[in-house]
Parts: C-alpha cells; sequence; structure tokens
C-alpha cells in the first residue's frame, strides 16, 4: 500500500507542466532544460528565471540558431519545512532544421548544465 500511495504521488508530480517563472521559453524548450536538469541535479522544483542571454546567429537565407545563457534558481525539498536553494547555469541551443521526433520545426538541445547549492 505504502508503494502504491507513492507511485501515485510520484504520478502526480510528474503530472503537472514544468514552468519556469518570469521566462517566454518555448514549451519545448523548458522540456529540454527540464530534462537535463533532472539527468545533471536531480528533481528539483520551482523554477524562477534569474537571467537570460541570447545570441541569434545568421546561417543563410534566412536561417537562424540561438544560443542561450540561462540562469535559474531552484528548490530541493528534503524535508517537510526544509529545503535547498539552487542557481542553476545553462548553455542551451536552438537549431533550425525539421525535427523528427518532435515532429515541428526547430529543435533544443542543452550543452551544459551546472547546479550550485546556495546558502
Amino acid at each position: 500500500m505504502k508503494l502504491m500511495i507513492m507511485m501515485l504521488a510520484l504520478i502526480t508530480n510528474l503530472a503537472f507542466a514544468v514552468e519556469i517563472e518570469g521566462s517566454d521559453y518555448s514549451k519545448r524548450h523548458i522540456k529540454a532544460l527540464d530534462r537535463a536538469i533532472i539527468n545533471n541535479c536531480g528533481y528539483l522544483f520551482d523554477y524562477v528565471l534569474v537571467s537570460s542571454e541570447e545570441e541569434v546567429i545568421q546561417i543563410d537565407q534566412g536561417t537562424r540558431d540561438v544560443k542561450y545563457r540561462t540562469i535559474l534558481s531552484a528548490v530541493r525539498r528534503i524535508d517537510q519545512g526544509i529545503s535547498d536553494n539552487y542557481r542553476i547555469s545553462i548553455l542551451s541551443e536552438y537549431a533550425d532544421h525539421y525535427d523528427h521526433v518532435e515532429k515541428d520545426w526547430g529543435s533544443y538541445s542543452v550543452q551544459y548544465v551546472r547546479c550550485d547549492l546556495v546558502d
């Protein structure tokens, strides 16, 4: 029974869409960032955009790629009322081509993620 309750809680948590407060990133970009953060830092919550820089690279005849430098703050809940705060630095990229996996134009990838515990 305890296992069933834990599985239900996990599924309920994963069902909610991830959001980054203060960001205007596309849902696919946020999804790529979230996957990379989970893989590199574990499960964090309450993402807030601290800063964001974009570098647009003109390729040819209107084709453009975009490199993003993003800094987020997030929280890891440890126990009731106890949590750790993190500062997350991310380098990601948008490539202007057809993404066959997502079946949409453009693909997002994450090159670098660093999570630092903040006092």
